[in-house]
């Protein structure tokens, strides 16, 4: 089964308006490829993986 992304509403709702670029900033990856993954449109890869699990440790 697969699931769909996020929609875009929810994510606001989590995260609020900015947050996204907030999260980014913190992981170290783009808010382009943040952007992508929420859409669906790119992958997850293990190096952006740790990249949030780091973030999240500090």
């Amino acid at each position: 089964m697969t699931s769909s992304p996020p929609d875009r509403t929810d994510i606001d709702l989590t995260c609020g308006a900015r947050g996204l670029s907030r999260m980014a900033d913190t992981a170290g990856i783009s808010k382009q490829l943040l952007s992508f993954i929420i859409a669906g449109d790119r992958e997850v890869t293990a190096d952006v993986y740790r990249r949030f699990a780091e973030a999240l440790l500090r």
